[in-house]
């Protein structure tokens, strides 16, 4: 099982993501270059920053980027962290659609 963090609901939807991924491919999906925890490359596989997204991999010709983030205390619905994790993403690959490219996680405990 791979981790991105100390909580296991986090570790869990990563490795079903990764689950998907694979059967997406088995199915015939271009999908290339999953990477858990490294540094951010694009969908030509160029470094574009020294960021390590918590996911990132390239389906049909597309680079998509997966970060997880606690919710904050009282509100399952946001986090503190997310959207400064999406923008530096979008910096360093301005190529990419945002809204449909970047995706957010937010899961785990609700406070520690």
């Amino acid at each position: 099982m791979k981790k991105i963090s100390k909580d296991a609901v986090q570790n869990q939807q990563l490795n079903d993501m990764l689950e998907e991924q694979s059967q997406l491919k088995a199915n015939g999906a271009d999908v290339r270059d999953v990477r858990v925890n490294q540094t951010q490359v694009n969908a030509n596989g160029e470094v574009v920053g020294i960021n390590r997204p918590d996911l990132q991999y390239t389906l049909d010709g597309k680079r998509y980027y997966v970060e997880w983030d606690k919710p904050i205390c009282g509100d399952p619905t946001r986090s503190l962290r997310g959207q400064s994790h999406g923008l530096r993403i979008l910096l360093n690959d301005s190529d990419i659609d945002f809204s449909t490219q970047v995706i957010l996680k937010i899961a785990g405990a609700t406070c520690d």
